[in-house]
């Protein structure tokens, strides 16, 4: 049976997993376009249909395109196995879905560009057309629907260091040696994506479920059928130690600034927040105590 067979048959199991703000998504559409990626790619074609089906369904729980204009990912082949590979731009479009953000950017910063991370965090970028030499670094930023911003800066040594830890055999990926800029980009949102407020924001899963695809395939049965309950119950089980970590450091950091402003009961409550290791409680926990350094 062929891959286009596979989706058609288990098409509508594939409709249950289609995010509700998945404005526009289609699953017939999404078939459509797994055939065009087998038209243009001859390795594609040589890939195996159970691992073209799978990653199709990787991109339908996301509803993202993997073809055409507006393509958000990739269907890669690694030898004979086809691998679904998240884009920057599906990153981007999953976090302005949310409604909690106004405006988000990721950009590689070149040797002769205008550059500046400003007090408020927020990022002053600009550069000509010609001439702008090497890249020196990656940085992604998100304006919150409160007007807070949050940017998160790589220098390109430190971008390399984390590509040097992806590697399999001495050699990049193909990802990381054909789209080095796109990778950096990605890679620069989601470190931001870590420590973002996501309080209130709408299908906040489905980035959980995207970070997770993207760090590790998910080791599941070809489009083993499963209800949209089940899909989110999962997702929320996948908020990463790694996460929690970067989140938790952030809070520590925080409660050392505003030691002067904390009573006892404060602190405690912060305290017991980070044994709960809870990353939306975390989360909520730095939202508090950077309003309580706001306060003059």
């Amino acid at each position: 049976m062929s891959a286009i067979q596979l989706l058609e048959q288990h098409k509508d199991n594939l409709i249950k997993l289609v995010p509700q703000t998945a404005q526009g998504f289609s699953v017939p559409d999404i078939i459509r376009q797994v055939g065009a990626c087998l038209q243009d790619n001859q390795k594609l074609r040589s890939c195996s249909p159970q691992s073209i089906a799978t990653a199709t369904r990787y991109a339908v729980q996301l509803g993202l395109n993997v073809h055409g204009p507006l393509r958000q990912a990739y269907l890669v082949p690694y030898g004979n196995e086809c691998k679904f590979d998240l884009q920057y731009q599906g990153l981007m479009e999953l976090m302005m879905r949310t409604g909690l953000y106004k405006k988000l950017k990721a950009k590689a910063v070149h040797e002769n560009d205008d550059f500046k991370l400003n007090s408020d965090d927020s990022i002053s970028h600009s550069h000509g057309l010609a001439n702008r030499g090497e890249i020196v670094g990656f940085y992604a930023t998100a304006q919150h629907s409160n007007g807070d911003w949050y940017s998160e800066v790589f220098t390109k040594e430190e971008m390399d260091y984390l590509e040097s830890t992806t590697r399999k055999g001495g050699g990049s990926t193909p990802a990381w040696k054909n789209w080095y800029g796109e990778m950096g980009r990605k890679s620069a949102i989601k470190r931001l994506m870590k420590w973002l407020p996501k309080t209130g924001g709408t299908d906040m899963h489905v980035i959980d479920q995207a970070i997770a695809l993207d760090n590790k395939q998910f080791d599941a049965e070809i489009l083993e059928p499963k209800k949209i309950e089940q899909g989110k119950a999962q997702a929320a089980e996948m908020e990463s130690a790694e996460a929690i970590e970067s989140a938790t450091e952030q809070l520590m950091g925080l409660v050392r600034d505003a030691q002067e402003k904390l009573d006892q009961a404060a602190f405690d409550s912060v305290m017991e927040t980070v044994s709960k290791k809870d990353l939306k409680s975390i989360m909520r926990s730095i939202d508090n105590l950077q309003s309580v350094l706001a306060e003059v």
